[in-house]
């Protein structure tokens, strides 16, 4: 085990030496794994702590991200206006950007919607999205979606207490979050 932390630090301590931070791309992808592994040394193996410690002092790197700017209402409504309205492919593609962007869901929570997720017929229809880490949320649906949902609704046969997914690709199964991408 010490020839592999040894070896591991060498590695990591060289090119570090060079530029004062982890290097490469793929090096910064594999330093929090082996940072966390060095945590781990430090405190399972006491004759390598001061090893564990050299490595644990090297300076994460720092990139910069990009700032992401959001749609205007203009821009978001020209999207849902695209698709054409006089096609089951339109109408469907045009009630699933509604859906995206009045109810902020993922497109894979939206890919997930079944019949039965939707609350339509309450006082303030709601739809249930499962989300990433088995994260579900309840979130309110505005009047124009509820008209888009329950004309595709109808339009495919399908009833609100359905277990049925409500945007289907070509095939007539379940929208994949691939298939989204070509609406």
């Amino acid at each position: 085990m010490k020839s592999l932390i040894e070896t591991s630090f060498s590695l990591f301590s060289t090119s570090s030496r060079r530029s004062g931070t982890i290097p490469s791309p793929r090096a910064t992808h594999a330093w929090p794994r082996s940072r966390s592994f060095f945590h781990h040394v430090a405190a399972a193996d006491p004759a390598s702590f001061g090893v564990a410690q050299r490595v644990l002092t090297i300076p994460i790197k720092r990139t910069h991200i990009e700032v992401t700017y959001h749609l205007t209402k203009a821009e978001v409504d020209t999207l849902i206006a695209a698709p054409d309205p006089k096609t089951p492919r339109g109408r469907r593609d045009r009630a699933f950007l509604l859906f995206l962007a009045r109810t902020g869901a993922r497109v894979s929570e939206a890919t997930g919607v079944n019949a039965n997720d939707l609350q339509l017929e309450r006082p303030h229809p709601q739809v249930l999205l499962r989300g990433k880490g088995r994260r579900d949320r309840v979130v309110p649906i505005p009047k124009d979606l509820v008209r888009a949902l329950t004309t595709l609704l109808s339009e495919r046969g399908i009833a609100h207490h359905e277990p049925r997914p409500i945007f289907v690709g070509a095939r007539n199964e379940r929208l994949t979050r691939f298939g989204a991408t070509h609406m």
